[in-house]
């Protein structure tokens, strides 16, 4: 495949070229305003990712240096497509923000140029993926994620050898691939095209945590008039295994439906109580002796799932972990 170099003017005139350090302090300061804000686009601070992310140092795997890496870390969640991207030893010694061992797009006895990096392959879309990257000093990083083989975003950023930058994405559709194309900087004797990465981080839609919900508890069917002005109230059931008091209950919502609130702080209507069992265990699901979570959501933003017969509750615990549930509902006029 035929690489496309770019002169420095080129590059300079890209709409979207963004200079790290503006990238960095503009989204670092989203995140620290408040990280638990979702918005689409790059991402520059490992810091916005929930807890649950799965970050990859590629000191996981015992893999002798040297390896040439394609489906070694599935088990973990992804895979790569480079032509030659090999493990090589002591990124930290030189670049600030490495771990020991780090990815290279050339063979480590080598003498020939660096080849085409290629693409991170996810196993499973993810809305939130990043890593830290290093090339030569002068050439720029060109990131751009993918979902089914179309484009979700790209960004082009400057970059360098001694400080590895964190490159990434969040998109709440999701992408399942992102694509890594150095720029090399023609006008110098650097253009290697030679990039280093680690620290690969990725939210892994596995990890998810299922958990049980009742949809208005002590009621069957679960009726919902969607034209209701009213709440409808959800149990998020507690056992010995699953602490509700964990839960983040501005967090939740009920198809595109939010908790309603009461008072002029906008305090979530949820409340603890025993109202329900796990049904799997007692099909009449009674009481079982764990505190449950019932929160209020407003009725007429209720979305049911295709064929209008259940709902699914999506949200976070404290520490960032999602959760989600389904139940069953019967849609009424």
């Amino acid at each position: 495949m035929e690489t496309i170099q770019f002169t420095r003017e080129e590059k300079a005139n890209m709409t979207t070229h963004i200079p790290a350090h503006a990238l960095a302090i503009g989204l670092l300061s989203i995140f620290t305003m408040n990280s638990a804000i979702a918005a689409d686009g790059p991402i520059s601070d490992i810091s916005g990712f929930p807890s649950s992310a799965t970050t990859i140092t590629f000191d996981k795997l015992s893999i002798p240096n040297g390896t040439f890496i394609t489906d070694q870390f599935s088990s973990l969640g992804v895979t790569f497509n480079g032509t030659q991207v090999y493990l090589v030893s002591k990124c930290d010694e030189l670049n600030t923000g490495m771990s020991d061992r780090c990815m290279v797009n050339q063979y480590i006895s080598s003498s020939e140029s660096c080849s085409t990096f290629g693409s991170i392959l996810f196993n499973e879309p993810t809305t939130m993926a990043g890593f830290n990257v290093s090339t030569a000093d002068l050439e720029s990083t060109r990131l751009t994620a993918l979902l089914d083989g179309n484009v979700v975003d790209t960004q082009v950023v400057d970059t360098s050898f001694n400080d590895a930058y964190f490159l990434g994405f969040e998109n709440s559709d999701g992408f399942d691939e992102l694509k890594i194309e150095i720029i090399p900087d023609l006008d110098t004797n650097n253009a290697t095209k030679c990039v280093l990465i680690d620290n690969l981080t990725f939210i892994n839609p596995s990890s998810t945590i299922q958990v049980n919900i009742d949809i208005k508890p002590g009621s069957h069917p679960n009726n919902i008039n969607l034209d209701s002005a009213g709440a409808t109230p959800v149990a998020i059931l507690g056992s010995d295994t699953f602490d509700v008091n964990d839960i983040d209950t501005n967090s939740l919502s009920l198809g595109s439906a939010g908790v309603k609130t009461v008072g002029k702080k906008d305090k979530s209507l949820c409340s603890l109580a025993d109202v329900s069992g796990d049904f799997s265990i007692e099909p009449a699901g009674l009481p079982d002796g764990y505190n449950d979570l019932v929160c209020h959501f407003v009725t007429i933003s209720v979305v049911p799932e295709e064929g209008n017969t259940s709902a699914t509750l999506s949200g976070n615990l404290l520490d960032g972990s999602a959760i989600e549930g389904s139940d069953n509902v019967n849609i009424v006029p």
